[in-house]
């Protein structure tokens, strides 16, 4: 959408697009009455789902809290921009020749790296329990 800009040539450009889908701009080219309303209620409910799994968990390693916090962090500014715009405003292009990831933002990176931690950590805790040993929670 808009004209790129090249920060490291032939890997990574920033440019503009109006993200009216989900991640990834699933849905980007489907339109329908109240889809960005639609859209944002979706993300809430999922905030609201996170906060309730996180309520109802009990002790929670820092890894898990740092990882529900950034996807919290991501959906909070994702849900921002579809209310104020309309859209989610992405712009960070990452490429290898003509071959383009979807275009992304902070938001999508932070939610991202908070469902890594969380998988990361449920491995972890796999891996614990076939050891045989604890799991360091916050308060100890």
């Amino acid at each position: 959408m808009g004209n790129p800009v090249e920060v490291i040539p032939g890997f990574f450009q920033l440019t503009l697009v109006h993200n009216t889908g989900m991640a990834f701009g699933l849905l980007g080219g489907v339109a329908f009455p109240g889809k960005a309303w639609l859209l944002t209620a979706v993300s809430a409910g999922l905030l609201i789902a996170i906060v309730w799994f996180a309520w109802r968990a009990g002790p929670l390693s820092m890894m898990t809290v740092v990882g529900i916090v950034a996807m919290l962090s991501g959906a909070v500014g994702n849900i921002l921009d579809r209310v104020l715009y309309g859209y989610v405003v992405d712009f960070l292009d990452l490429y290898i020749g003509s071959a383009h990831w979807p275009a992304f933002n902070i938001a999508d990176a932070m939610i991202c790296t908070g469902v890594g931690l969380l998988v990361l950590e449920s491995v972890r805790d796999l891996r614990r329990e076939s050891a045989g040993t604890g799991q360091e929670d916050l308060s100890g």
